[in-house]
């Protein structure tokens, strides 16, 4: 078996850049909430650093005595990273970047690539639906201005038409399951009050977690020069998202049928089915979400817990996105021993 040049594994490594903290998202919401008179700053361009330029992250402060939200907290002291056991054989793995990372300690297990500015696809879905949690009410109604079928031919939609009306939790389960992009853009016009008035809150939350290698130009995903982001920088969001119980429950629902009602009263019923293949098959497997377009490849950011230990594990731009995911958690496990 082989790791290909580029790849890091072994010794484990504690993360790579400065432990992470934010002022919590109640602050966003106030910004989001003043945004009829006075939007947030527009995202710095691509080829600035997100993390460090704008006024926009520094106009997002809170009161210290505020708690941070539990996925955006400075790293546990006390967390102690797996320990690596020998002899365990390291799998073949098709993705051109990916990360392993310990939910814990936020040790780095294996990475390849992990800070290369790649397009993420899809689990971009994962900003979005952290930001919706956060300034919305799940049992908020929505009302789609959308049509699934004016969006480009090949994108992935839960079906929405003009005048429906859903529950924010059924838009996110449209959202997340079958990656509907039409469930993306109302749910970011109805937070923010427009799609570039979203996009701003998104690289807002990009700066205040310290993410240094993404930036966001749209709710969904789709290509879109100056939209990208990291293996290192998608583990963050996802451990963020499954921070969050409604959406932890949400992006670890395998199906489910919701019901809306339609621009002319009547009832509007949508099957959903969850794209990500790990579910119910590979033990441990709660989240998060899949990827695809033609210039990102196959993306996929998944997570399992055994035995009270989380691992995450990203993969960009990988053929084989469900053998390599499925090898790399059974590999994280195998080949490392946590505390008790």
């Amino acid at each position: 078996m082989w790791a290909a040049r580029g790849d890091r594994r072994g010794a484990i490594r504690a993360m790579t850049s400065r432990p992470y903290r934010v002022a919590p998202l109640v602050a966003l919401a106030a910004g989001l909430m003043l945004l009829g008179c006075s939007r947030i700053e527009s995202a710095p361009p691509p080829d600035a650093s997100p993390a460090t330029t704008g006024s926009a992250a520094s106009a997002m402060t809170a009161d210290g005595d505020t708690p941070l939200p539990p996925g955006l907290q400075y790293v546990d002291p006390l967390a102690v990273a797996p320990t690596p056991v020998e002899g365990v054989p390291f799998p073949e793995i098709s993705a051109g970047a990916g990360i392993v990372l310990d939910g814990d300690s936020l040790a780095v297990l294996w990475d390849r690539n992990a800070h290369e500015r790649r397009e993420p696809a899809s689990v971009t879905k994962m900003v979005t639906a952290i930001l919706a949690a956060e300034n919305a009410s799940m049992d908020a109604v929505f009302t789609s201005d959308v049509h699934h079928w004016a969006l480009e031919w090949d994108s992935s939609t839960m079906g929405l038409e003009p005048g429906d009306q859903l529950t924010l939790r059924d838009l996110l389960l449209g959202m997340m399951l079958v990656s509907g992009n039409d469930a993306a853009i109302v749910i970011g016009r109805h937070i923010a009050g427009s799609d570039q008035a979203f996009v701003d809150a998104m690289n807002v939350l990009a700066a205040r977690m310290g993410l240094q290698d993404s930036h966001f130009m749209n709710a969904h995903g789709f290509s879109q020069e100056g939209h990208y982001s990291s293996a290192y920088d998608l583990a963050l969001i996802a451990r963020y998202l499954m921070s969050i119980p409604a959406l932890r429950e949400i992006v670890g629902t395998e199906e489910v049928t919701v019901t809306g009602v339609g621009a002319e009263g009547q009832e509007r019923s949508f099957d959903l089915y969850n794209h990500n293949p790990l579910l119910n098959y590979t033990p441990g497997v709660d989240g998060v979400k899949t990827g695809f377009t033609e210039g990102a490849g196959r993306t996929f950011v998944v997570t399992a817990e055994r035995d009270g230990n989380r691992v995450y594990a990203v993969i960009l731009d990988a053929p084989l996105r469900a053998e390599d995911s499925i090898a790399l958690i059974e590999w994280a496990f195998a080949a490392h021993r946590w505390a008790d």
